[in-house]
């Protein structure tokens, strides 16, 4: 068996990398030396990359990277079978089929070049020369060859992904409950939306008088109550539909009060958890009193904001 394999030359950028970066907390120089041992491994002692007996467990260890095995289910580099694990196309780039493949096509590209040079320069020192670098180019570019992508899957499965995760993260503004966020997001297929959620994202920054404030909900919660579907809240828009009209007080009308900065935050809270924004259950109510707490005690003591 040849003693090379196909690695591209730039798969410090792949997205997929820097999504395993993000699900182990490492660095790409890390997960590339990673994924440079699990395929010289698969080379080594398999011709189709399945690996018998090999479980993700090991994979962490033998990589030195935890969760370096579930990373890689995680982007479609490695499904998990009953008795191994198997790589995706391996026997497509690597393997003794592949490397059959690049040999022969490497023997045909270079006896159709050399047909073409003795044709137009004739034989001689200067023409072997010529032969062997063209030689040389067509075995470069073999070897060096980007990798396909990982097998496309179709179906629900599809939607199953996180590549674009990271720059998701990247722009929202409150980095809590990052594992519980990318659960979500590959649970609801937002990798096929995510430019229209990041754009929210920064919307939601600049126009939203709840997020100015610091009133954010967590990633996770964003996530899960599709939260990218809401319109920038504005306390002079809620103010006008929003502020009681005058009681009756015998012969006279009561002013109208318009509410505080508390009660706006605190109102727009408990909207927020009857459309199921924080979730479900305990965890929900738990999440609604803890924010509350915080905009009392933001408000607590200013000059329009206690409730």
């Amino acid at each position: 068996m040849a003693n090379w394999i196909k690695m591209r030359v730039n798969l410090w950028d792949d997205p997929r990398v820097g999504a395993m970066v993000e699900a182990t907390d490492t660095c790409e120089a890390a997960v590339i030396g990673g994924l440079y041992w699990l395929w010289t491994a698969a080379d080594q002692h398999s011709t189709d990359g399945f690996m018998p007996a090999m479980t993700l467990r090991q994979l962490d260890r033998r990589s030195g990277i935890a969760g370096f095995g579930q990373a890689l289910v995680d982007v479609d580099w490695l499904v998990v079978l009953e008795d191994g694990l198997q790589i995706a196309r391996f026997e497509e780039h690597n393997g003794s089929s592949a490397k059959r493949r690049a040999s022969e096509s490497r023997r045909k590209m270079s006896a159709r070049n050399a047909d073409k040079l003795r044709t137009k320069a004739g034989h001689g020192a200067h023409l072997e020369k010529e032969i062997e670098k063209e030689e040389e180019e067509a075995k470069a570019k073999t070897l060096v060859h980007p990798a396909a992508p990982a097998a496309r899957i179709t179906g629900d499965k599809a939607k199953q992904t996180a590549v674009r995760f990271p720059e998701f993260w990247a722009a929202y503004p409150v980095k809590k409950g990052r594992a519980d966020a990318m659960k979500k997001w590959k649970a609801k297929g937002c990798d096929a939306i995510a430019d229209d959620i990041i754009a929210h994202v920064r919307r939601m920054e600049a126009e939203d008088d709840q997020w100015k404030r610091g009133f954010i909900p967590h990633g996770s919660t964003y996530v899960n109550g599709e939260l990218w579907n809401d319109e920038p809240y504005r306390e002079k828009d809620a103010a006008a539909v929003t502020a009681p009209p005058p009681k009756a007080m015998g012969a006279k009308a009561a002013l109208v009060q318009s509410e505080t900065p508390l009660e706006a935050a605190v109102g727009y809270i408990r909207q927020q958890y009857s459309l199921g924004a924080y979730g479900e259950g305990e965890h929900a109510l738990a999440e609604m009193q803890r924010l509350i707490a915080e905009a009392t005690e933001k408000y607590r003591g200013s000059k329009n904001g206690e409730a």
